[in-house]
């Protein structure tokens, strides 16, 4: 898993998502990497790109000044569910 430094002591850990473009047959369905991911999820949805983003912009936003020495999953749940059994 990666983790993006966000700010002093944040940092994000995100998931693996739907990427933005891709090859034609990426994008048609059914896409069995995206279902995949789906599953994994505790949302049961799969995340964007702008899913990460957003968490990014808030981590480097005066609003979250006050939150130091966290890692943030950006995973839809998939952290907190477990291996898949």
């Amino acid at each position: 898993m990666d983790v993006l430094e966000a700010g002093p002591g944040a940092a994000l850990a995100p998931a693996a998502v739907d990427p933005p473009a891709g090859p034609a047959e990426a994008r048609q369905a059914p896409y069995p990497l995206a279902s995949l991911r789906r599953e994994a999820s505790l949302l049961k949805i799969e995340g964007e790109g702008w899913d990460i983003g957003w968490a990014a912009v808030f981590l480097a936003s005066d609003e979250a000044r006050y939150i130091t020495g966290v890692i943030l999953p950006v995973d839809g749940g998939v952290t907190i569910r477990g291996p898949a059994r």
